[in-house]
């Protein structure tokens, strides 16, 4: 590739090594905090409708006129602070996603030669210093060499390929969590249905069911919607990436490509699924040879 036979950098320039500065990692500590907090808030949202399920089977089982009533009120009010709480949750999860955008921007500047306020969604560094925390130098081995190492490349080449890892990344787990929570959200609503059927098959139970039954619908329908509009996304996101490789192989300009690019990826992490943390620690290792291995072999061709 003609583009990838360009001159090696001065690796202190690279962004492989600037990433690594204190204050860049208390960036990535921020913003996982902050995801960290939504996943929470949105696991416990799952754990509430997924117990209302169960109580409500019960209580089919039970056959209690009060019980039913009660249930049924509750499916309504379920519904609607689904609603409210899954903004809340949105709205933490763009908190987050703010940051990662400071950090990106900051790294990637230099590398293109522009400003950071050429770049969409780039908050002030005051406002960052407001929101950042304290963290110490163990802390921060947990976030260290967030890229893999392009640093023998270009500075629009390294830019590219980092944002290219983010892609690789995030698409790997939305298509492995996609899996998971199909399965999990067909056996919950098999399971409600199963205990139905066994203690209480009456027509009018059967209504009352249907009604209970439709918070979860409605929650799991929503994060299907989510999945499938991220998995949308990542597919116009890699048409882009296979244009500016194409790009960079002409040596043409790519600076309004890769800010095109980048502007997208940040919406994708406003609107994205959140992975719970416990499935992207399964997978972390995996994923990171894999970069660093891709990493390697881009930079050596």
């Amino acid at each position: 590739m003609k583009s990838l036979a360009a001159a090696s950098r001065n690796t202190a320039d690279s962004i492989f090594v600037r990433q690594n500065e204190p204050y860049l990692l208390d960036c990535l500590l921020e913003q996982r905090k902050l995801y960290t907090r939504a996943k929470k808030m949105q696991a416990g949202q799952s754990a509430v409708v997924v117990v209302f399920a169960v109580v409500s089977a019960v209580s089919a089982a039970i056959g209690s006129e009060l019980l039913t009533a009660i249930y049924g009120l509750l499916s309504v009010v379920l519904l609607i602070a689904n609603k409210y709480y899954g903004r809340h949750i949105e709205n933490v999860k763009r908190d987050a996603a703010i940051i990662q955008q400071f950090f990106d921007v900051v790294l990637f500047s230099p590398e293109i030669g522009n400003t950071e306020l050429e770049w969409d969604y780039f908050p002030s560094r005051r406002d960052i210093a407001r929101v950042i925390g304290d963290y110490t130098d163990h802390d921060r081995e947990s976030v260290k060499n967030w890229y893999s190492d392009y640093s023998k490349l270009s500075g629009n080449q390294q830019v590219f390929y980092c944002q290219s890892e983010n892609v690789r990344w995030s698409q790997k787990l939305i298509n492995n969590y996609r899996s998971l929570q199909i399965k999990f959200w067909v056996g919950v609503c098999l399971a409600v249905l199963t205990v139905f059927v066994v203690f209480n098959p009456s027509i009018i139970k059967a209504i009352c069911v249907c009604t209970w039954l439709i918070p979860i619908g409605e929650y799991a329908a929503s994060s299907a919607a989510k999945i499938k509009k991220s998995c949308s996304r990542h597919e116009e996101i890699e048409k882009d990436t296979h244009l500016i490789e194409n790009m960079l192989c002409n040596d043409e300009n790519v600076v309004s490509s890769l800010i095109d690019l980048q502007r997208k990826i940040f919406q994708y992490r406003c609107e994205s699924v959140l992975i719970p943390d416990w499935f992207y620690e399964l997978r972390k290792c995996k994923y990171q040879e894999t970069e660093d291995r891709i990493a390697r072999k881009i930079s050596n061709s």
